[in-house]
């Protein structure tokens, strides 16, 4: 790009720049006013006494620490004034930055105008075709889910009609096996009552007869000793006798109580058997019971094992059914939202591309504009060329007033020091002596 005459604008902005920059009084001349150098301070011939010596010490330290302080301030000045017009001078370069890129911009869209209006005119047409395109492919996806909603709610509903028989009798055979079952276990416990008993009438017949037994043994051992003692006897002696008589009473009646005893063996016995016959008949009737009521239970939950495997082989097939018209769906509307995606990012694409096009139309449309933005582009370089000079300046104006005041200043910093040494010294001699 070729350099342009100044204009009278440019010129202005050119000679205000520098009627700025003339105005600018250095730091260091206005510290050096107002804090005049003590040159003389180190002159021999003040050291000669006088009438004011004993004044003119204090005076002179009072001056100098005066002059420190004027000088440490116009350093913060100078600082300050420097930091102000280096800010100033980022912010024109930002300025200049932005206005710049616009130039750049709005020389490449009227260079590429045709171009562009080209390009984004067709981006702008196959969005909005592709943007349709998705917004029939979502509609017609979102029809064809409402459809399998409705299919696979009628299926539900079909299909429970249709397995509630099913599941209705798996429910009923699976009571009549409990039942069955509940039957063998108290036909089981029926039948080991019966054992018990069997066992229970089994010792008792043993003990009757074992006791009948022993009162036979018992009956023939008194008998026996009564014969004993009507053997020890003579002839003689048992006639006309009353023990002989005595005895033989005796043994009548041990004869008798030995038949007794023998027909209570035979009676005991033959009650005892009964009563263990009648114990082993009712085992042998519960034990046919136990067998029955087992090929019940075997056959109630055999039926009922199959009556359930039915039931869950159709209610395994209906899931599935369900679950393959579900994934259907699911396929439709993962589809459906993914073409409401395409759309809205088809019009994001048309939005843009109709931006970009009112921005080609507005900047081709305004050819001044783009004249002066390159002028004022122009002014901002001039002004900002100048607001270096300035910041520059600033910056050589501290550095020299820094320099010309470092005695004044070294003398505040050794007098601050030297006052907090002697504040330390008291403080330290106020603890010694305490």
């Amino acid at each position: 790009m070729t350099d342009s005459p100044p204009t009278d604008l440019e010129q202005d902005g050119q000679s205000a720049g520098q009627r700025a920059a003339s105005n600018v009084e250095s730091p260091a001349e206005e510290a050096r006013n107002e804090t005049p150098l003590a040159q003389d301070a180190g002159d021999p011939a003040s050291d000669v006494t006088s009438p004011d010596a004993g004044a003119a010490g204090p005076r002179s330290a009072q001056h100098s620490l005066r002059e420190g302080f004027a000088a440490f301030r116009s350093v913060r000045e100078a600082q300050a004034r420097h930091a102000e017009a280096r800010s100033e001078l980022h912010g024109m370069r930002e300025r200049l930055e932005r206005d710049t890129e616009t130039l750049r911009r709005r020389l490449d869209i009227e260079e590429r105008y045709p171009q562009i209006v080209a390009e984004q005119s067709a981006e702008r047409e196959q969005a909005h075709e592709q943007a349709a395109e998705a917004l029939r492919r979502a509609e017609e996806l979102e029809d064809e889910r409402g459809k399998l909603d409705r299919q696979l709610a009628d299926l539900k509903r079909s299909d429970e009609e249709r397995l509630r028989p099913y599941r209705n009798l798996a429910e009923s055979t699976k009571g009549r096996s409990d039942d069955a079952a509940r039957a063998l276990a108290e036909a089981r416990r029926v039948a080991k009552s019966a054992e018990q008993a069997l066992s229970e009438a089994t010792r008792q017949r043993d003990q009757r007869i074992s006791n009948a037994n022993r009162a036979v043994d018992n009956a023939r051992e008194r008998l026996r000793s009564v014969q004993s003692e009507l053997e020890e006897q003579g002839a003689g002696e048992r006639e006309g006798s009353e023990a002989g008589a005595q005895l033989a009473r005796e043994l009548e009646k041990e004869r008798r109580h030995l038949e007794a005893a023998r027909a209570e063996v035979s009676d005991v016995s033959a009650e005892a058997d009964k009563d263990v016959e009648a114990a082993q008949q009712r085992l042998f009737d519960q034990r046919k019971l136990v067998k029955q009521a087992e090929r019940d239970a075997e056959a109630t939950k055999a039926e009922a094992t199959e009556r359930r495997g039915e039931y869950d082989e159709l209610l395994r097939q209906s899931q599935e059914a369900q679950r393959a018209l579900g994934e259907q769906i699911k396929e439709r509307t993962s589809g459906a939202e993914a073409a409401r995606r395409e759309r809205e990012e088809a019009e994001a694409r048309a939005k843009v591309a109709d931006e970009l096009l009112e921005e080609a139309e507005a900047i081709h449309a305004s050819p001044q504009e783009t004249i002066e933005l390159r002028r004022e582009i122009a002014r901002q370089q001039t002004d900002l060329d100048i607001q270096q000079d300035v910041v520059d300046a600033l910056a050589r104006d501290e550095r020299a007033l820094r320099k010309g005041t470092f005695r004044q200043r070294l003398v505040v910093v050794v007098a601050i020091l030297a006052g907090v040494a002697l504040v330390a010294a008291l403080v330290g001699v106020l603890l010694i002596n305490r």
